[in-house]
């Protein structure tokens, strides 16, 4: 190597022992406390006073929908792949066509659904700050909490078996930090503001498509002009399943219709054994449903709120009551059994009604469950006719809902019969089956699975337009 080459060799590994990487620049800059001021006009500078919460700000017209703030919220926070705390969606106007884009997370209700709803208890209002945080380590992945919710909040997370949420990065804010999508959003749409809790919405939707605020009072504040539909309007969708409730809930409204019949003619050996069967594995079959069954032990903490920790309790209850039926062959067992058994039905209609989602409304599922109650209390004694007139009076209220467009649950009756046809043929032929076959009642079980299955999937559930 020539002198001059060396020499350039030597002034270079020189001025290497004097760079500064780029960690230890950043580091330096939140030491300082530059990294705080940088951020400090986008959070409070102080802690809520009395009726007030942090919420977030959004100003429409400045997002553009890059979504740095869901990248940063997923990689701040440590998500897990595929799993998003934060969505974006859009409305588009109909006077000019143009899209205008949504950031939403979490909304810290004030009234929170999820919370309310939650048989663990596994939600907290945080009464400082009136952040809802989940607590993964209560959760025991029943899930009601994204039924509860109208703004598709809660995800599920299938590699722990619960959900998690936004938590406004409150460990951050505690420490004076702004929360990850608020540093990361490059035109500073998205802020944390003080807000009144007595103030926040009571009825007009946040945004063009969503769910009535009057129902959880989000405090979220969307700033900006928005005018039109959510991208998504008119788009059907199939919702999930749900085939260990599905099961459930028709195996325990056959027990209960069982329990039933027997109260008027007699109690007989068979009936009371089909009633236990029927209604214990149903009741063990709705733990599969839960993505940590060994916890639901837990589930009646929030009996005061939740009407499925009411549901659970009362089940509870109604299971030993089938086995001491079929050990004693009592009467009066079975008419306390039955009483139970009627409450704990009237708990199942509850805890879909008080989702508020339009296809479950009171009078609509209460006629479902208690009219399965009795069509298969009728088919297990050989009457198979009770179930052709449920089947038709059903059919018939999805035909009008499906003609009607201004029916509250159209959506649903449009996702029964544009999307659903194979279930509505599946059903009709066990209904046949059960009409002509020797056991009718076990072709008329089946046939109210598949119901019960429709039931799930075409709930068209609330959400964040365009999410």
């Amino acid at each position: 190597m020539s002198a001059s080459g060396l020499m350039l060799l030597n002034e270079l590994l020189l001025e290497q022992r004097t760079l500064r990487t780029p960690v230890v620049e950043i580091a330096e800059w939140h030491e300082s406390g530059t990294a705080a001021r940088r951020f400090e006009h986008l959070i409070p500078l102080s802690k809520p006073g009395a009726g007030e919460q942090y919420a977030f700000e959004v100003n429409l017209d400045s997002c553009t929908g890059c979504k740095a703030c869901v990248v940063a919220c997923h990689s701040l926070n440590g998500l897990d792949e595929g799993e998003s705390w934060r969505d974006c969606g859009a409305v588009v106007s109909e006077e000019d066509a143009t899209i205008q884009t949504i950031t939403s997370a979490c909304h810290h209700c004030a009234d929170p659904a999820c919370a309310n709803g939650c048989p663990v208890l596994a939600y907290d209002k945080d009464e400082t700050t009136g952040i809802v945080r989940h607590l993964d380590d209560q959760c025991i992945g029943c899930s009601y909490c994204q039924m509860k919710c109208p703004y598709d909040v809660p995800k599920w997370n299938v590699k722990r078996g619960i959900v998690r949420k936004c938590d406004m990065c409150h460990g951050r804010l505690a420490a004076g930090e702004a929360p990850a999508c608020v540093q990361a959003c490059p035109n500073e749409a998205i802020k944390i503001r003080i807000v009144s809790t007595t103030t926040t919405h009571t009825g007009d939707p946040l945004v063009p498509g969503a769910f009535d605020s009057g129902y959880t009072r989000p405090t979220t504040q969307y700033i900006g002009q928005l005018k039109g539909r959510p991208v998504d309007d008119g788009q059907l969708r199939v919702d999930c399943a749900h085939a260990p409730l599905a099961w459930m809930l028709v195996l325990t409204q056959f027990s209960v219709g069982v329990l039933g019949w027997m109260a008027l003619y007699g109690v007989t050996f068979d009936g009371s054994v089909a009633a236990a069967v029927s209604g214990v594995i149903g009741i063990i079959l709705s733990a599969a449903h839960l993505g940590q069954p060994l916890k639901a032990w837990r589930a009646f903490l929030g009996w005061r709120n939740s009407w499925l920790s009411r549901e659970i309790i009362v089940f509870g209850q109604f299971a030993p009551l089938l086995l001491l039926l079929v050990w004693t062959q009592s009467y009066t067992v079975l008419l306390v059994a039955f009483v139970v058994g009627l409450v704990a039905v009237a708990c199942s209609v509850m805890v879909y009604v008080d989702t508020r989602r339009p296809y479950w409304n009171a009078g609509l599922t209460s006629f479902k469950f208690f009219g399965t109650v009795l069509s298969l209390g009728m088919a297990f004694h050989g009457h198979v006719e009770g179930m052709i007139v449920f089947t038709l009076v059903e059919a018939v209220l999805v035909w009008s809902a499906y003609r009607n467009p201004e029916c509250a649950w159209h959506r649903s009756a449009r996702i029964m019969v544009e999307c659903l046809q194979a279930s509505i043929f599946a059903r009709l032929a066990c209904l046949t089956a059960g009409a002509l076959l020797p056991y009718g009642w076990v072709a008329a079980v089946a046939g109210c699975v598949i119901a019960r299955l429709t039931f799930f999937k075409a709930v068209s559930a609330p959400r964040m337009p365009g999410s």
